[in-house]
């Protein structure tokens, strides 16, 4: 590095350094001569940018802007902490709690919190111990663990310092430790902390599977099935990608591993990266829209790469995005980022159907690869994020070796065992109370104002007897299913040493998903152009899949099977089929006078092909669809208009006149 030249300037501080070397970078040698105040003029093109404040003209302000800064500083907005979102959250939920435990009391709940003791923070536990209702009146799962009672009464210690600017008394907290144990046993709370079950390549991969193949799992969006897998892939691989997701990190790079001639590439970050942003169309090149023109280029000789840049315009769009129902289906909101409970909710879906007996989580991915870094000392603790090793000895050392997989676990209630709940005494109740709503008032029960919150109330008993009623076949599966393994040995059973492989792909697949599936997990070839082949015909399948609808999960009629579209096969599986089975359909949204096929998912093309087709069982299940599905989604500033007919309409209005006339649909 050249001696810069010495500025008139200096100073005496002996801070200055220290606040000044926090902008230095970490790749440049320490220089004993360098003064930080001074300015390099022989700078690389590359570096400009980084240094172009220090080029700007002077813009100093006179003394009276910086003393009116002075009056004007309001200490109060930084006299809190600074508490991330999700701690906020938590505060504020304490905080909400009290004060509905005052309200309930009848108490003051600003001087009930000044005057605090150790009666009322007894009463106001067992009082939140108690509670099975939350916001607008929904059914809470309530505190089951000794840990999270521990933790409530640590945020409510920061609640009354941030209510009342003093901490809590000192013999209180000597004192609390008994009453929260005499909380525990009152409750019957659980003292055990919750398994780290980790998740290794030979997991991920039986997981990416059955991602990819399983039909059991309708994701409303197939872009949502693209970025699990991607998601999952970048946790395992880069170690930290899952607490970069979770919250802010300062960021490590890390290179995409390359496969090549590898059986399959389900584990493949270049495959579904690279299909993404083909699917978003982000790189800059306007030209570069296929895999197949990216495998053409090359590096120009003398240098040693040549980047792909992307659209200025992308480089704020986060790659896991949210869904959202519109009028025709779902689309991707294009900067609205996957929210965390989202994707806990579709891991843990997908790992009951993948056969894994505990749930499947982000940080299961997170545990599984610090492990595997566990022997790499200052590298681990880097990758993590961590200060030392402590920190992962005690929250991240996995206290499970590897996840339970049991293909055969009850995964879904059968129809007669998710019927069979309706046996129970408070349904049975609630059925007969509205039966008699319905004969009472002949057709007007639904107006009557108590009716909704009736069939709300039948509908969540419902759901919380059917998961009862799993929980407890998983349970007794979990007993009974080792002994018969062992009684079933025990009598000369032998096992097939080489079950085999490969995944089936079933007929009930749509096209789009059966390319992916048969692109992504068949075996390479034997040659690099074949490879390069295979990579280009995954990733073009990948990139078109995320334009595919696959539209949630279809409520069937309870007690008989789902009807089929007049004319078509369940069995069509070729296009020439498909085909003629969309154009009887399509014939008959303008011929019938009351057809049940919906003119609008058949215009979809991106919906799958059984979605677009379906026939409902009468012209009124019909009408209840169009109203629920699509007038109920459409909102303002959405484009409104018929794919069948190819033409846009004006608003609302003109749509449900259209399909009343034209398509036979009354709404």
């Amino acid at each position: 590095m050249r001696h810069r030249q010495q500025a008139d300037c200096s100073s005496d501080d002996s801070n200055e350094s220290d606040i000044e070397s926090r902008f230095d970078s970490e790749d440049e040698e320490s220089d004993l001569d360098t003064n930080p105040t001074d300015i390099d003029t022989d700078v690389e093109g590359d570096n400009r940018a980084d240094i172009s404040w220090l080029l700007d003209e002077d813009k100093n302000h006179p003394p009276e802007y910086y003393l009116n800064q002075e009056d004007e500083f309001d200490e109060s907005e930084y006299m809190d902490e600074d508490y991330s979102d999700n701690s906020c959250l938590l505060l504020d939920f304490i905080e909400e709690r009290f004060f509905q435990y005052c309200k309930y009391t009848c108490k003051d709940p600003e001087r009930t919190m000044k005057d605090i003791s150790l009666c009322v923070i007894n009463a106001f536990f067992d009082w939140l111990l108690n509670q099975r209702r939350g916001k607008g009146g929904r059914r809470v799962r309530g505190v089951r663990s000794a840990n999270t009672l521990g933790t409530y009464w640590k945020v409510f210690r920061l609640v009354h310092e941030r209510a009342t600017g003093e901490k809590i008394r000192g013999e209180i907290n000597r004192k609390i430790h008994r009453i929260l144990r005499k909380l525990v046993k009152k409750h019957k709370l659980t003292k055990g902390k919750r398994e780290k079950t980790a998740m290794y390549v030979e997991d991920l991969v039986e997981y990416l599977q059955t991602n990819l193949t399983t039909m059991k799992k309708r994701y409303t969006h197939g872009r949502h099935r693209i970025q699990l897998a991607l998601f999952c892939q970048l946790a395992e691989f880069t170690c930290e990608f899952t607490k970069q997701f979770l919250d802010v990190k300062d960021a490590n790079k890390f290179p995409l591993p390359e496969i090549i001639f590898d059986p399959s590439l389900i584990l493949s970050l270049h495959v579904f990266l690279l299909g993404l942003i083909f699917a978003d169309r982000a790189f800059a090149a306007p030209n570069l829209t296929s895999a197949g023109q990216l495998s053409r280029l090359d590096i120009r000789p003398g240098y040693q790469q040549l980047e792909l840049l992307l659209k200025p315009s992308m480089l704020d769009v986060p790659v896991f995005r949210k869904s959202v129902r519109t009028g025709y289906g779902y689309e991707i909101l294009s900067h609205e980022p996957l929210s965390y409970a989202t994707l806990l909710s579709l891991m843990k879906a997908v790992g009951v159907i993948a056969g894994f007996l505990q749930p499947t989580r982000p940080y299961c991915l997170r545990y599984g690869a610090g492990n595997e870094f566990n022997q790499s000392g200052a590298y681990h603790n880097m990758m993590l994020q961590h200060v030392n090793i402590d920190t992962f000895i005690k929250h991240y050392l996995p206290r499970r070796v590897t996840a339970d997989i049991d293909p055969n676990r009850p995964q879904n209630l059968t129809r007669e065992q998710s019927q069979s709940v309706d046996k129970h005494h408070r349904l049975r109740q609630l059925l007969a109370q509205r039966a008699r709503w319905n004969r009472r008032f002949k057709g007007a029960a639904t107006k009557q104002p108590r009716y909704g919150s009736l069939s709300s109330d039948i509908v969540n008993l419902r759901q919380r007897l059917r998961a009862a009623l799993l929980k407890k076949l998983r349970d007794q599966w979990d007993v009974e299913n080792p002994m018969n393994e062992v009684e079933l040995q025990l009598s000369g059973l032998k096992f097939n040493d080489n079950p085999g492989t490969k995944v089936q792909v079933v007929d009930e697949m749509p096209l789009m998903q059966k390319r992916l599936v048969e692109t992504v997990m068949t075996m390479p070839g034997t040659t690099v152009e074949e490879e390069f082949r295979w990579r280009n015909a995954a990733i073009d399948a990948v990139a078109a899949y995320c334009d595919f609808q696959e539209g949630g999960a279809v409520a069937m009629p309870r007690g008989r099977p789902p009807t089929q579209a007049k004319g078509a096969c369940p069995q069509l599986v070729a296009v020439d089929a498909e085909k003629q089975a969309l154009n009887a359909a399509m014939l008959l949204v303008f011929t019938e006078e009351r057809p049940t096929i919906c003119f609008v998912y058949l215009g979809e093309a991106s919906l799958p092909f059984e979605k677009r087709v379906y026939s409902f069982a009468s012209p009124g299940d019909l009408t209840k669809h169009f109203k629920r599905k699509h007038l109920s989604n459409i909102r303002g500033g959405d484009w409104i208009g018929c794919k069948v007919c190819r033409m846009s309409l004006e608003h609302k209005m003109h749509l449900q006149n259209h399909a009343a006339r034209i398509h036979g649909t009354v709404s």
